[in-house]
């Protein structure tokens, strides 16, 4: 993925291990070469080697970064694939200024999605939404797709419909928003 940030620094990002921006103030400005710089994902996050990403679910399904409000912002699903769905968190990170650290900023607990009026009027499982998506206009809000399965008696899985999630996670307001089964790709 990539993105602009500040109008002038360019941003190139790798899900498993961090960024590399170039500021093109200075090519602009004083013809000078550009100047490449490598970011790291927050230290308490966990990368991922070459061989490792073999074995995982790709960084795209439970991470995302973007420009939020003028800030690069980094969001994470910890424990994804490697912990029950329960145990699974969301936390949003805040890069500084002068991208050379990052802030911890809201955690926020999948089973609370489970919990929310909105899942639960819906009758829908306890199953693991996937591909967080930054809102680029809200602070601490992430979307999520969900997908809502069966399992029939000869133990087929069935996909029953889809979901967007809107999770704002400063206030604990989750709402669905549902994807008719013509709308979803074909599942066969």
């Amino acid at each position: 993925m990539c993105f602009a940030f500040r109008g002038s620094t360019l941003c190139w990002v790798d899900l498993s291990k961090g960024m590399v921006v170039c500021d093109l103030r200075a090519v602009i400005q004083h013809g000078a070469g550009p100047e490449f710089r490598f970011v790291r994902l927050p230290g308490e996050c966990r990368t991922y080697d070459r061989g490792q990403r073999e074995r995982l679910p790709n960084p795209e399904e439970f991470r995302n970064m973007a420009c939020v409000g003028g800030s690069i912002k980094f969001v994470t699903m910890d424990g994804y694939g490697e912990r029950p769905g329960s145990q699974v968190t969301m936390t949003v990170w805040t890069l500084s200024p002068d991208l050379c650290s990052w802030k911890k900023g809201v955690v926020y607990h999948v089973s609370d999605i489970w919990a929310s009026e909105s899942h639960i009027s819906l009758g829908l499982l306890q199953a693991l939404p996937s591909f967080p998506v930054l809102s680029v206009d809200e602070d601490d809000v992430v979307y999520l797709s969900f997908t809502d399965l069966d399992v029939t008696v000869e133990g087929r899985v069935e996909f029953k419909s889809q979901y967007l999630l809107r999770v704002d996670m400063q206030h604990n307001e989750v709402s669905h928003h549902p994807k008719s089964r013509e709308e979803m790709p074909s599942q066969s």
